[in-house]
């Protein structure tokens, strides 16, 4: 065994007497205080018999343990990565800074998408300890968001299961979304309900909307908006010219493209 303690072990009662044909029960409780292995022997010595009966004990103490991972794993890998190789004493601290900041909370960047567009992105829980672990979370900022919806958003996992978490967002309108949400984990006996006794993890989200707003398309001598381009009356064999303005009334850069269409 990997350690030996006997604060472990507790035996109720530790000795009795017993009349002939008589039973009575012995309780050994395990309370370890610490992560770890631990064994023991309780070894039963009766009156006048040479040899004592042992009864070897063995528990593990186990707290509720859990592995994340996500989109956030490259950028954390990256920030790691420039720390050590950094040379440069005076930007050490702020290296260090930037990946303290990144693992302590996870972070999603939806970046920008067009409205009522839904984007998606998924992290996965995978149990560590050799017991089960309950989990649910806690929505935050997003509590009463009808952007951001997570699901599955609580379960049970059981030894060795990972269980994977879907984050969507979308808008019907152009909308800029920064906010935090956290995953509590715990054991199975209750422990979510227990302050001391719940893990958390802390995730962002960083989130834009946007729309492709109106392209003026202006010819001379037209109003603004206008759709069409009279040359007016030209004499066969003429050729004529029309200075077109398209302006971009949204906030991101577009691109654009003319097709010619033969009118019917």
């Amino acid at each position: 065994a990997e350690e030996h303690a006997t604060d472990v072990f507790q035996v109720e009662p530790k000795s009795l007497e017993l009349e002939e044909g008589e039973t009575k029960d012995v309780r050994v409780w395990s309370f370890p205080l610490e992560v770890g292995e631990f064994s023991n022997a309780l070894l039963a010595c009766v009156t006048d018999n040479p040899e004592p009966m042992r009864y070897d004990l063995k528990s593990w103490g186990v707290e509720p343990s859990v592995d994340i991972d996500g989109p956030w794993a490259e950028a954390i890998a990256k920030a790691q990565q420039e720390l050590d190789e950094c040379e440069d004493k005076k930007a050490l601290k702020g290296l260090e800074d930037a990946l303290a900041a990144l693992k302590e909370s996870f972070t999603f960047s939806f970046d920008r998408q067009l409205i009522n567009k839904t984007e998606s992105k998924s992290f996965t829980i995978t149990n560590t300890c050799k017991l089960p672990v309950a989990w649910d979370l806690d929505m935050g900022d997003f509590k009463e968001s009808a952007n951001i919806d997570i699901v599955p958003s609580s379960g049970i996992i059981p030894v060795n299961g990972i269980v994977t978490v879907t984050v969507s967002f979308t808008s019907p309108e152009p909308l800029v979304l920064e906010g935090g949400f956290s995953l509590r984990f715990s054991d199975t006996e209750n422990g979510l309900d227990t302050e001391d006794r719940v893990g958390v993890r802390q995730f962002k989200v960083n989130s834009e909307a946007y729309t492709i707003q109106t392209v003026a398309l202006n010819a001379e001598g037209q109003e603004e908006e206008g759709s069409s381009i009279d040359y007016g009356i030209l004499r066969v064999g003429d050729y004529a010219t029309q200075a077109l303005k398209i302006r971009n009334k949204g906030k991101y850069a577009i691109g654009y493209k003319f097709t010619m269409k033969p009118s019917i």
